[in-house]
């Protein structure tokens, strides 16, 4: 008899999801979506509710204990954060009065967050922690419920057993439940769903599943958690359509619950994108993925971010061929109304038309006659620019080298005077000597005067000039100089490149020999970077 009766529940639950069509229920979820923001609100003012509770006066620390495990229930399928902060105050309540029962149970609430969370490593820590010894029967199957669930999630997280041993883990749990849960708890009853989708017996599991469907409230939890799990069924069997009317009806309940952790809502816009579904899959998608961040958890924001840009950009190529779309039919129609227009008044206005067509095309040949002779006149001015800052450039030029040659011969004149004060010295006119040295220390401040006001008139007219020539020289032979001031190699080079090219004239105003000005030249060419032959061809370009 009750063999019977569980067929007919599970029966029962299959008629009901097929005696809408998936549109209908589509349209369902559309209209529970619309109101998500409402249940999250009816959630919060739950946990306010609560919260105040807390703050209320004379709260003793088991009524805290109490009240923190209600909001971690709150809140554990709506904020990871929160459900964590709440286990942290029950913790400490639970230490203040020194039960290590209590303790235990707060350990276990916390393993099983950061399992679901995917905070493994903390959660086989925390399991490890335990101390089993003071179990009450109830928190005795929590930790194997915990322990099973941490396995499989482990498990399905790494993608691989090799040795099986996780296997073993989930089934030695999973058999120590079900010898111990009573068998008409929802833990009972779900384990043993469980075990049968391992052992690949989905007939047995889609039985099992639908039958305890039939005993749940379709606005719970619990409700979301085994409607996923029969669509997973479904898929195995291959009833297509069904599995995705589950996903509809735990993605309602998740909504209804106010449940940020969810699953369903992810993986029915999969298979409504792979059916071509594309604006709904993205809708679906993007609320999925809120959820996931407002919950705060790794694991669930990683497995919806697997395939969110998979969804969006599909989305985005469906947005962009209805733009398309929308854009030719757009112009097929204008051109089509155009095309009237045109055909009512083309006889007319056909000739005042081309009369001012005409008189367009004539206005339009004067402005280009116009423009085309202001564009001769702009040119020619820009032509005799050019040519007036050439000439400056050389007449700028051609006085540098007056002046330099006017300053050497100055000095000249300098020395000369001086190697007279020499000769009287000798002839015996002491006196003079006082004058010559003043005099040599007078010609050596002149021709110091002259190399700095020759280095700064230089460096102005062609500021990059150092930078340039080293340009033209092989990496290790380029000159470094301090700020301001050129090297002997560097004035060389800069009087040629002002027009004095004759090694004597050079050696003359830098009072050196024709022959060390000579070698200098030959240096440098011989460091040129390419062709030594047109290496001072190239120094005359330097400044343009």
């Amino acid at each position: 008899m009750k063999r019977i009766l569980l067929l007919l529940a599970a029966f029962g639950a299959a008629l009901s999801v097929r005696a809408q069509s998936l549109d209908e229920l589509l349209l369902q979820l559309d209209a529970t979506l619309s109101q998500a923001d409402r249940y999250a609100a009816e959630k919060e003012v739950r946990i306010k509710t609560i919260e105040n509770n807390i703050h209320s006066r004379g709260v003793s620390a088991e009524q805290r204990f109490q009240i923190y495990g209600q909001l971690y229930q709150e809140y554990l399928t709506y904020n990871f954060d929160q459900a964590s902060a709440a286990l942290d105050s029950q913790e400490e309540a639970a230490y203040e009065l020194g039960d290590r029962a209590l303790i235990n149970e707060v350990m276990l609430s916390r393993a099983m967050v950061n399992a679901t969370g995917g905070l493994y490593l903390e959660a086989s820590q925390i399991l490890q922690q335990i101390d089993t010894t003071l179990f009450s029967p109830e928190q005795q199957l929590e930790y194997w419920n915990t322990q099973q669930r941490f396995w499989f999630d482990y498990r399905d997280y790494l993608g691989e057993d090799p040795d099986g041993r996780m296997a073993s883990k989930i089934a030695y749990y999973r058999n120590a439940i079900l010898s111990a849960a009573p068998e008409n708890s929802v833990l009972y009853q779900g384990i043993a769903i469980r075990r049968a989708m391992d052992e690949q017996n989905w007939g047995q599991a889609d039985f099992l599943c639908k039958n305890l469907l039939a005993k749940l409230d379709p606005a719970s939890h619990d409700y979301a958690n085994w409607a996923y799990y029969e669509a997973r069924i479904c898929e195995q069997l291959d009833r297509s359509e069904e599995m995705m009317s589950w996903f509809i009806l735990s993605a309602m309940a998740d909504l209804k619950t106010a449940t940020k952790d969810n699953a369903s809502l992810c993986s029915l816009s999969q298979e409504l994108f792979n059916t071509g579904q594309v604006d709904r899959a993205f809708r679906y998608i993007r609320a999925s993925l809120d959820d996931a961040l407002f919950y705060n958890a790794r694991l669930r924001q990683w497995q919806i971010a697997a395939v969110f840009p998979h969804i969006q950009a599909g989305y985005e190529n469906y947005r962009n061929e209805q733009v398309r779309r929308s854009r030719i039919s757009l112009i097929l129609v204008s051109l089509l109304t155009v095309a009237t227009l045109l055909g009512a008044f083309m006889v007319l206005r056909a000739y005042r038309r081309q009369k001012r067509l005409t008189a367009q095309v004539e206005q339009m040949n004067r402005q280009i006659q116009e423009f085309s002779d202001s564009l001769q006149q702009v040119n020619a001015s820009l032509t005799q620019a050019n040519s007036d800052l050439s000439e400056a450039n050389a007449a700028k030029e051609e006085y540098i080298s007056l002046f330099l040659s006017l300053s050497s011969g100055y000095i000249d004149k300098m020395k000369k005077y001086q190697s007279g004060i020499r000769k009287q010295a000798i002839a015996g006119h002491y006196d003079e000597i006082i004058a010559e040295t003043s005099s040599h220390a007078l010609v050596d401040d002149e021709l110091k005067h002259f190399y700095t006001l020759f280095d700064q008139t230089f460096l102005k007219l062609y500021p990059k000039f150092v930078e340039q020539f080293n340009a033209l020289l092989r990496p290790d032979a380029r000159i470094a100089t301090r700020s301001g001031e050129l090297t002997t190699e560097l004035r060389i080079f800069a009087l040629i490149r002002l027009g004095i090219t004759q090694s004597s004239q050079i050696a003359s105003i830098l009072r050196y020999s024709v022959n060390t000005i000579y070698n200098y030249r030959a240096q440098l060419k011989n460091a040129a970077l390419e062709d030594r032959e047109h290496f001072e061809e190239k120094l005359m370009h330097i400044g343009y």
